[in-house]
């Protein structure tokens, strides 16, 4: 029979509950925390305990943790704990931890998403690597250890108007994502579809109302700002050149405008006075503007103009030193002007 959730949560709880606490493995405090909250959250419901003193600070700690996700339905609870539970049983790495993994994996190869076959554990990701929002979502899964598996579509060749595709989004865009056999699309959606099933670091998605909406309040904005006038002067200056096409001089002009109004505004605005677009640590926010903004190295756009833009110049640089920053952008790499 088909290993459901409820029977991976229990293997899951079985192991880590189990865990000596001299033995080749001790999860950190934030690790702890986590499995504490999603374990209740999955198996009780919502906080209704009485608030700790402020001065048992594990008791209150733990109560924090809960009361954080008190939302949360019982089966994302029971999701996250075994996806959390999947990093650690891989950093032990022992055979017990690979047993445990095995055991699930072999569960999840009998049942199979409605749409096509695929592994229901795996985040199956359609696109290229040539999109930008295809790449903030990669980029997004790496940053936080989300399982997935990359499947390209070749869109100079059509395939995403092929039937086989057009089954999954019918919209014929990328990204899209198949997760337990549901079909995802919209770059931004996906990644808080991601947010809610996957246990991610809260810098990236914050679970707090205000810090969450500054998240929302660029990503509104960057629709017809950031990747409209980005991906307008590539198209024109990169892409439309390749096919032997041109546009005239008072429209790429404008096509400049629109890049400098973008880019001063994400300069004066969105980076002022601190180092990431809503704080201290990056967003999704980020991970998004930057694959646009970044696009531009393929013209020697002026995103790099350290007078005109100095916030976004240092803030390129911070991004550029994120993990998985190399395996991201080498398909962008690989087609840039020898003369950049």
């Amino acid at each position: 029979a088909d290993m459901n959730l409820s029977d991976k949560f229990s293997l899951a709880v079985d192991y880590i509950q189990n865990l000596p606490p001299s033995g080749p493995y001790n999860p950190s405090n934030d690790e702890k925390l986590q499995f504490y909250s999603l374990y209740k959250q999955a198996t009780i419901g919502p906080c209704k305990q009485k608030k700790p003193s402020f001065y048992d600070i594990i008791a209150k700690a733990k109560w924090d943790a809960w009361k954080k996700i008190s939302k949360m339905s019982k089966d994302d609870a029971k999701r996250k704990y075994v996806t959390l539970f999947t990093k650690v049983a891989k950093k032990i790495n022992n055979d017990e931890s690979k047993a445990v993994l095995k055991k699930m994996a072999e569960g999840n190869k009998i049942a199979t998403a409605a749409a096509g076959g695929l592994e229901i554990n795996l985040v199956h990701l359609y696109g290229t690597m040539l999109s930008q929002p295809t790449r903030s979502v990669f980029w997004f899964c790496q940053l936080n250890a989300i399982p997935i598996e990359f499947h390209e579509v070749n869109l100079a060749g059509g395939e995403q108007k092929s039937a086989e595709f057009t089954a999954i989004n019918p919209l014929q865009k990328v990204p899209v994502v198949v997760y337990e056999g549901k079909t995802y699309f919209e770059s931004h959606s996906i990644i808080r579809m991601l947010a809610q099933y996957f246990p991610v670091a809260n810098n990236w998605y914050p679970p707090e109302f205000d810090s969450r909406l500054r998240v929302e309040q660029y990503l509104d904005w960057h629709h017809l700002n950031t990747r409209k006038a980005c991906a307008s002067l590539v198209f024109a200056k990169f892409f439309l050149p390749m096919r032997g096409g041109a546009i005239p001089e008072d429209r790429m002009k404008e096509l400049e405008k629109d890049v400098h109004l973008a880019l001063k505004a994400f300069d004066k605005v969105f980076l002022a006075g601190k180092p990431f677009i809503i704080g201290d640590e990056p967003s999704v926010a980020d991970l998004f503007a930057y694959n646009e903004i970044n696009q531009m190295d393929l013209i020697g756009g002026p995103h790099k103009d350290e007078k005109k833009y100095p916030n976004l110049v240092a803030w390129l640089q911070r991004m550029s030193l994120l993990p998985g920053h190399t395996e991201m952008y080498q398909s962008v790499h690989m087609i840039l002007p020898s003369k950049l």
